[in-house]
């Protein structure tokens, strides 16, 4: 019993120090996600197919997207609240503290508006905004793609849900 107990704790140990990443490349049409050395899924938006790697075993999966045909008559009403819900303070702070969690390894962005002048008015304001590990480009040819790669550990998430639960008590 102890056995077991002891593996549960280092599996939960392991997702949480375990680095996340997404990853989505627009040119090669590359879309990944997973946990590093652990699980690896991958996406093809053609046809909406994927691939669970696993270390030691992959699968391949389709799913076709249907939608659910309207049945006549069958239209809900929905009453308009007088009030509408805003967000608090205090959800507001857990969003960014965890929007900060999340490191950025990799963004590029290429864009083309479509016309020549503000293409050209926009390359030394880019090139100001570029840095590091974040490029943004402009090109005359109508392209536009995207490369990102983010990465997180669930245990840098851990500090602001306990303080967003300490705040609501």
């Amino acid at each position: 019993m102890s056995v077991i107990l002891g593996l549960v704790i280092l599996l939960m140990i392991m997702v949480l120090v375990t680095p996340i990443y997404l990853t989505v490349d627009t040119n090669k049409s590359n879309y990944m996600a997973g946990i590093k050395g652990v699980v690896q899924v991958a996406f093809e938006p053609e046809d909406f197919t994927g691939t669970l790697l696993l270390p030691f075993l992959r699968l391949k999966f389709r799913r076709k997207l249907q939608f659910p045909a309207k049945k006549e008559g069958s239209a809900k009403v929905r009453k308009k609240s007088g009030e509408r819900r805003s967000l608090n303070l205090e959800t507001f702070t857990l969003i960014a503290r965890l929007w900060s969690t999340f490191n950025c390894k990799r963004l590029w962005i290429n864009v083309d508006t479509g016309d020549f002048s503000t293409n050209a008015q926009l390359i030394p304001i880019l090139q100001l905004l570029s840095a590091g590990n974040v490029r943004l480009t402009i090109n005359f040819q109508g392209l536009v793609s995207l490369e990102l790669s983010i990465e997180n550990r669930l245990i840098r998430c851990v500090g602001p849900l306990w303080r967003y639960a300490l705040a609501k008590k």
